[in-house]
């Protein structure tokens, strides 16, 4: 495929950590560690359709734009891409592929605890760095 990468990470353990469904928000964090005092959150929203395991050894992040893949995607997951909602491809360091049926998705900084999630609050907060936000 020949879809440009908007976010990648292939050295980097990330995990699914939370997902809130009256929001239809999603996010997947590679966690801070002893070496990296930071999380880095990826939250996608409102997610519409979702095909994805619960952990990812590296990630890269793109969306399909050629039309037979989108196709393809959109039949056997049953995503759509009416209403501004796009189709992301999340690939792991194993070439595993995954899909995420979203309008946007943004790529943050922060140092909140495992368990905190940044979900239903203000992503542009002080405590959030953005990296990358998705249009």
């Amino acid at each position: 495929m020949n879809d440009s990468i908007l976010f990648q990470d292939l050295s980097n353990k990330y995990i699914l950590l939370d997902y809130f469904p009256t929001h239809s928000q999603l996010l997947i964090r590679r966690p801070k560690n002893k070496t990296i005092d930071y999380n880095t959150d990826i939250v996608f929203k409102p997610v519409k359709m979702m095909y994805l395991t619960d952990s990812f050894n590296g990630i890269s992040i793109s969306q399909l734009s050629e039309p037979e893949a989108v196709l393809d995607v959109k039949r056997k997951f049953k995503m759509i891409t009416e209403y501004g909602y796009k189709i992301f491809r999340i690939v792991d360091s194993g070439n595993n592929e995954y899909y995420i049926n979203a309008m946007v998705f943004g790529v943050f900084e922060n140092k909140l605890e495992l368990l905190k999630s940044i979900l239903n609050n203000d992503l542009s907060a002080e405590q959030n760095k953005t990296l990358f936000w998705s249009e």
